[in-house]
């Protein structure tokens, strides 16, 4: 799916991006995105074995891969930890229980 960072908030102890389809993420990696730019962000429960091989680099071809785990569910949101970065989906773009490990693939356009 297509997300566009449209607002970064810092605070004393993270960043906070802002997407234009209902997704935030909190982290302390400034460099993690670029403000607004495209990315195709794509979140999958099965983990591709040839990508578990790249799990460890940070970025590849404009292509950077997170692992994480659904830590909460609420009524509108889906939070997912993967290290020191949260990603809080609206229930609108996937569903996933709490326990739950999943592949976040982020691709920049």
């Amino acid at each position: 799916m297509h997300f566009e960072v449209v607002k970064i908030v810092n605070s004393t102890h993270n960043l906070q991006f802002i997407f234009s389809n209902e997704l935030i993420v909190e982290t302390d990696d400034a460099d993690l995105f670029s403000p607004y730019k495209s990315y195709d962000i794509q979140i999958s429960r099965n983990i591709p074995i040839d990508e578990t091989i790249k799990l460890y680099a940070k970025t590849t071809n404009n292509i950077s891969s997170h692992v994480g785990v659904v830590i909460k569910k609420t009524t509108n949101s889906l939070h997912i930890c993967s290290g020191n970065t949260q990603w809080i989906f609206s229930n609108n773009i996937c569903s996933f229980k709490p326990g739950m490990d999943v592949w976040i693939s982020v691709e920049k356009l």
